[in-house]
């Protein structure tokens, strides 16, 4: 049994290359996250979105994995009736499947394997870049800086080749029910599963190149290409870590080194840092206090919370971010900062409050790396800064000079002058008139005044 989890691929898994060398029939599980259950902030797991794309990766596994003659049964929850019907007709000798940190992801295996009583089990690191046997010090005696861990691993780079491809399996398992399936979904603005990750990947690195010009486009926000968009895909498990960075030694071989494809290498260490760190500390990812165990006395249920969900701050830059977030299920890094930073910072809010958002809405959320940089901004978690407030006006200045960005996900705003556009409410009666932009009544007011978000 495969059971998978965050890794709906057919290349480079471990836990499946193990499997395919017994000749024992193969079948795939996945049991899907009740969208509806909520956290503890009423966001649901999932928003429809981003359900969307996990039943489209689902439905590419699930093609992939019957041309290797291996069957992947999907059902609703550890409860479904199928899946008993289903457990009482198998008998399970060995339960391949990857190490996950996540608490929820660890209570639904261990459910599982109370149920199936597999004969074996075996546990694979298929979502890092780095294995933690090349690298000891990852699981037991992990720097509490990131700058510190990545110095020693790149004192000695070592990430492993990738697994061979794998061949039809020989032993194919006959499967005579019905199971829950994989419902049905529109496909969202980006293309799900292995098979489109794959082809991104070489149509970013290959085809367009983008990723020479990585580091100097990430921070931007407009262009779909200003960022590599491979973090959907990492975070479904769709394409590996490791592919990607052999990819990237390719590029770096036949194409170009430079500062940008450094800055991809460093950025999929960030990656690996925050798996290894939530492994380290466990559920403390998920405390107010951190996993520095610091005060924090961020508020929870506030009104606040209701200008973030209408994205009517009167920040243009948060309004415009949090508008793409809702629409796209996206936000780049350089936004996700911003808006974290004035939900920490600007109003107090809980940065677990905070996390959830982002939980519920985004298409590449991963848990490690959402709650990982979330501490790290609010500044209980591993960061050697201890206040990491980015001025907003500032910022949408310098990475979005032209307004561009703030015109296209804010209507209201397309007739300010860029000038006034960083912070509209300075306008007086006259220009908001020409603007056909009255503050107020067409775009809101801050519901703040700090001066640490002025111009100066």
């Amino acid at each position: 049994m495969v059971y998978f989890q965050n890794d709906l691929r057919v290349h480079d898994h471990p836990g499946l290359w193990s499997a395919s060398q017994s000749s024992l029939p193969i079948i795939g599980l996945f049991i899907r996250r009740d969208v509806d259950s909520l956290s503890p902030f009423g966001f649901t797991k999932k928003s429809k979105m981003r359900g969307q794309f996990l039943h489209r990766a689902l439905a590419v596994l699930k093609k992939s994995l019957q041309e290797k003659n291996i069957p992947l049964l999907v059902f609703d929850d550890i409860h479904s009736p199928t899946l008993q019907t289903f457990i009482n007709s198998v008998h399970v000798e060995t339960w391949f499947t990857s190490l996950e940190p996540g608490s929820e992801e660890k209570q639904k295996e261990n459910s599982l394997l109370e149920l199936f009583k597999p004969s074996h089990l075996k546990r694979y690191a298929s979502k890092s870049l780095l294995h933690p046997s090349d690298y000891p010090f990852l699981m037991k005696d992990l720097p509490s800086r990131f700058t510190d861990a990545r110095m020693r691993i790149e004192k000695n780079i070592q990430v492993r080749p990738l697994i061979p491809s794998l061949s039809p399996h020989k032993s194919s398992a006959s499967i005579a029910f019905e199971e829950d399936g994989i419902p049905s979904s529109e496909p969202v603005w980006f293309d799900s599963g292995e098979e489109a990750g794959l082809k991104h990947l070489h149509d970013y690195f290959f085809t367009d190149q983008h990723v020479l010009t990585y580091k100097l486009t990430r921070n931007n926000m407009l262009k779909f290409e200003d960022s590599s968009k491979l973090s959907p895909y990492l975070a479904l498990g769709c394409l590996s870590p490791r592919m990607i960075y052999w990819e990237l030694k390719k590029v770096e071989k036949t194409i170009e080194k430079n500062q940008s494809t450094y800055w991809l290498w460093f950025e999929l260490l960030w990656r690996d840092y925050f798996y290894f760190l939530h492994l380290n500390h466990g559920n403390a990812f998920f405390f107010l206090r951190g996993t520095k165990n610091k005060p924090y006395s961020g508020h929870a249920h506030h009104p606040y919370e209701q200008a973030i969900l209408k994205a009517k701050t009167g920040y243009p830059i948060v309004d415009a971010n949090l508008q793409e977030l809702y629409q796209t299920g996206w936000m780049s890094n350089r936004g996700r900062q911003n808006v974290a930073s004035f939900i920490v910072h600007g109003l107090h809010l809980d940065w677990r409050w905070g996390a959830a958002l982002y939980e519920h809405f985004l298409l590449d959320f991963d848990v490690s790396s959402n709650y990982g940089n979330w501490q790290y901004l609010a500044g209980v978690g591993n960061d050697p800064r201890e206040d990491r407030v980015f001025n907003v006006s500032l910022q949408l200045k310098k990475y979005d000079a032209k307004g561009d960005y703030i015109r296209h996900w804010i209507p209201a705003l397309k007739n300010v002058p860029t000038p006034e556009l960083y912070q509209p409410w300075t306008m007086n009666d006259l220009q908001q008139n020409l603007a056909q932009c009255i503050i107020g009544k067409d775009y809101p007011f801050p519901i703040i005044d700090d001066a640490r978000f002025q111009l100066r």
